[in-house]
């Protein structure tokens, strides 16, 4: 009888410890635990060890083109612009985990990528802009946002392209092309 109830006690020991132990990932983001991403729930030992969470939220990304630091296009006028990009983690588990091995976790992690997306983003539209037209960005202003998605590179980072917006700073330039 003493043993049944040291199995049955056991048991239950065991049933609560894994209650406890079962905790729910929050909305928008993904938990990294040792060689698993968890995206719903997950299963920790209570008071021992870390979940480390990747955000899956959307990140706002601007680069502001203007004054000195005007884009140049291929014809050599100077436009003023700025460009807005929503950029989110993919939410599958290689991209987490290459998101994770490449920029930690944590909010000093979220600063770094916040960081490095700017750079990334000023760099695919400066390098974009130097192979278009100053009218031809404007007239076409959805194969400027083609190139400089292409060229942002995102597909290979683990992050995707959500939309990316233009929005032109220059009126006279406006005047100069057919949408008058």
């Amino acid at each position: 009888m003493t043993i049944l109830i040291y199995i049955v006690a056991g048991i239950v020991a065991v049933g609560v410890l894994f209650l406890v132990g079962y905790r729910k990932v929050a909305q928008g983001k993904a938990i990294k635990r040792g060689g698993g991403v968890f995206f719903q729930y997950y299963w920790q030992l209570p008071g021992i060890g870390t979940a480390d969470g990747v955000d899956l939220t959307l990140k706002k990304v601007e680069v502001a083109c203007r004054n000195e630091r005007a884009l140049e296009c291929s014809d050599g006028v100077k436009l003023e612009l700025r460009v807005v990009g929503l950029i989110r983690v993919r939410p599958d588990e290689a991209s987490v985990k290459q998101v994770a091995q490449n920029y930690g976790v944590g909010n000093d992690a979220e600063e770094r990528m916040q960081a490095q997306l700017t750079d990334a983003m000023e760099k695919a539209v400066r390098d974009a802009g130097k192979h278009i037209t100053s009218l031809a960005l404007v007239e076409h202003e959805q194969e400027f946002k083609k190139q400089v998605t292409a060229r942002l590179g995102l597909d290979k980072t683990g992050f995707q392209m959500d939309s990316l917006a233009l929005e032109f700073v220059d009126p006279d330039l406006l005047n100069k092309t057919k949408f008058r």
